[in-house]
C-alpha cells in the first residue's frame, strides 16, 4: 500500500523520517504514524 511505499522510497534514499517529514511540511511523529499505518495520510496530489 502507500504507507509501505513511503517507508520504501525513504529508505532507498536515505532519509530519515524528519527529512521526509520536513519535505512534506509535517512533523516526524506525524510522519512516523503514516508510515506505521495508525493513522490515514491526507497527502493531496497535485
Amino acid at each position: 500500500m502507500y504507507y509501505r511505499r513511503l517507508r520504501d522510497l525513504s529508505e532507498d534514499s536515505d532519509l530519515k523520517q524528519a527529512d521526509v517529514a520536513a519535505v512534506l511540511g509535517i512533523t516526524r511523529q506525524q510522519y512516523q504514524l503514516y508510515e506505521s499505518e495508525k493513522e490515514k495520510c491526507r497527502c493531496r496530489y497535485s
